[in-house]
């Protein structure tokens, strides 16, 4: 898992549009207010490896929630209300031949959940997810992360974490959608 600065592209991008598909902003976050002030405002990608089973072919992920756990403390991240999900980027690496998504989170300046200069220290993420496949079955639940933190900041300022087990839970049975 990797934590990073979004490309200020992509920045300018959900700004000028007044669009946050792609974003999930931190609990207790005033969605307007984030396009009136970005200043405020830290933008980063999260980029999470995830493998296909059986070769089904993944059509599109969304997330209902994020939450971090440091502590005891948890740390959420939700659709912004104009948003009735927030999508995720599939990637695939040619190079690492490795399938991963990128959720784009919006966190107040003031905020301990991140800061690009320190080394970012978390216990678990609990990911709210659904996944449908290009038949259009979709499956809905929830994924833990369980991982090793860094030892230090990568030299261009990202935070990457091993992770060493992962677990999936159904919370609804699997269901045709219109495709």
């Amino acid at each position: 898992m990797l934590i990073y600065a979004e490309s200020q592209r992509y920045v300018e991008r959900m700004l000028q549009r007044k669009s946050m598909i792609f974003h999930m902003i931190e609990d207790h976050t005033n969605e307007q207010d984030v396009f009136d002030h970005p200043e405020n405002y830290r933008f980063v990608s999260l980029k999470i490896p995830f493998r296909v089973i059986e070769g089904r072919t993944v059509s599109s992920i969304t997330f209902d929630k994020l939450r971090f756990e440091r502590n005891g403390i948890n740390y959420e991240f939700l659709t912004p209300k104009s948003e009735h999900e927030s999508r995720a980027f599939l990637l695939y690496n040619e190079q690492t031949k490795r399938n991963n998504v990128i959720i784009n989170l919006v966190i107040k300046n003031d905020s301990i959940f991140y800061n690009p200069n320190l080394v970012n220290v978390f216990s678990k993420i609990k990911i709210y997810i659904n996944i449908t496949s290009l038949l259009g079955v979709k499956v809905k639940g929830n994924s833990e992360l369980y991982f090793t933190n860094p030892e230090q900041i990568e030299g261009d300022g990202t935070n990457t974490y091993r992770i060493n087990s992962a677990n999936f839970t159904l919370t609804e049975m699997p269901k045709i959608t219109h495709i």
